[in-house]
């Protein structure tokens, strides 16, 4: 709800998830970036595979 109200700065929204949990007074967990940022390299590297 807060990444929609406030509005996302990167496409992946990670970054953007963090600053509208801050702008809306919420408490952010980093290890909620760190989950997503693992997922999305497995996602690259898994579609560099397919394409090879």
């Amino acid at each position: 709800m807060a990444a929609g109200y406030f509005g996302a700065t990167n496409r992946y929204g990670t970054i953007s998830l963090a600053s509208a949990a801050s702008q809306a007074a919420l408490t952010w967990e980093g290890e909620a970036v760190n989950a997503i940022a693992a997922y999305h390299l497995a996602l690259l590297q898994e579609q560099e595979r397919l394409q090879a």
